[in-house]
């Protein structure tokens, strides 16, 4: 009995490792090996954040659909039906920059930004957590000071009831939504300082799962 019950762990191990060998290299971003036990895998983000970047993400992914239809359209009647449709390059803005906006939030959160690693190459893995503190304070305060002066934009097209030339949209609450989605990724990255400095940031790998990742196998990270 003793026996197999020492046996038991190599079995699983073996297992995983022939799983990790088999499917790693096709593994997408933030995979994370179902028998990885629950002490392995990174905390979630409170219910509350998920929330609102799932409603964000939802708005940005619709937002795409609409360009894309909108899109496929104009080209269709533009080019086959002589009938573009009125105003697309007007709907095509629009959706567009709602679209960037709404996903502000879920980047600058998980720090997925478009990003050179030249840094990463020379500088020690100690330096990862200070390093990206001082650069997501500095993203915070930046966003902050575009919200202000985005806040204040939004504020004077409202009142002066500003609308686009050929559909006659207002302008006002599509700058209120960028100001807040500005506001929100501010305060993300703001969240994202104090992460870091207790450890825990979007870039830093826990202990445990850096300790037992295959070369060929996706980091698990912090969400």
């Amino acid at each position: 009995m003793n026996c197999a019950a020492s046996r038991a762990p190599s079995t699983k191990s073996s297992w995983r490792r022939a799983r990790q060998s088999a499917g790693g290299a096709f593994a997408p971003p933030g995979w994370i090996d179902p028998l990885t036990s629950p002490s392995e895998a990174p905390p979630r983000a409170p219910s509350a954040l998920r929330l609102l970047l799932g409603a964000a993400d939802v708005v940005a992914a619709v937002t795409l659909l609409a360009l894309s239809a909108v899109t496929l359209i104009d080209v269709v009647g533009r080019y086959v039906f002589n009938a573009p449709i009125g105003g697309a390059d007007e709907m095509t803005v629009f959706l567009m920059a709602v679209g960037v906006y709404a996903v502000l939030p879920r980047i600058s959160h998980r720090e997925e930004h478009i990003a050179v690693d030249i840094v990463d190459l020379v500088s020690p893995r100690r330096w990862l957590g200070p390093r990206q503190a001082l650069l997501n304070a500095l993203g915070a305060a930046f966003m902050a000071m575009v919200t202000w002066r985005m806040s204040i934009v939004a504020a004077r097209m409202d009142e002066g009831n500003e609308v686009t030339m050929f559909l006659r949209l207002p302008k006002g609450p599509l700058a209120y939504f960028f100001s807040a989605m500005c506001a929100i990724a501010a305060v993300l990255l703001a969240w994202n300082v104090v992460r870091y400095l207790r450890g825990r940031g979007p870039l830093q790998v826990p202990e445990d799962a850096r300790a037992d990742r295959t070369p060929r196998e996706a980091p698990a990270r912090y969400d």
